[in-house]
């Protein structure tokens, strides 16, 4: 498996809109990536499949934490220790797919830093992975 290594910035309580409402999505870590990720990526899947695929509300993106409880005593040492930093990563250009997303695999020491920090499972969710994009079934 051939790896590409790509960069993005971590976002602590990224902003989500709700009914035009800006909210931010409590305890939730992302990686904001180049939305010319899910750009490409939702053009040759179209081009190739005749799928059609819709951004996801934070672009492309990877999940870190996921609304999952932290305890206070580690959420008030580490929480937003890596806010807005930069971060390198690599990744398997390899599309994978439930039927209703569309991801890539992605791999990253920092990222289960984080995560241990926070006393979070690493086995608990599914590998960290790039969101490219969904089918609208609405």
């Amino acid at each position: 498996m051939q790896l590409l290594s790509a960069k993005g910035r971590i976002i602590y309580n990224p902003t989500t809109y709700d009914h035009k409402d800006k909210k931010e999505s409590e305890n939730w870590v992302i990686v904001e990536t180049s939305r010319d990720f899910g750009l490409l990526y939702r053009y040759f899947l179209y081009k190739q499949t005749g799928t059609i695929l819709q951004s996801s509300f934070w672009g492309s993106h990877i999940s870190i934490v996921r609304g999952e409880k932290i305890s206070p005593k580690y959420k008030n040492v580490f929480w937003k220790k890596y806010h807005n930093q930069e971060v390198v990563f690599s990744y398997d250009p390899y599309v994978m797919d439930n039927g209703l997303h569309w991801w890539v695999l992605v791999y990253s020491d920092l990222l289960k830093t984080l995560r241990k920090e926070l006393c979070l499972s690493l086995s608990a969710i599914p590998p960290f992975h790039m969101t490219l994009g969904n089918v609208n079934r609405g």
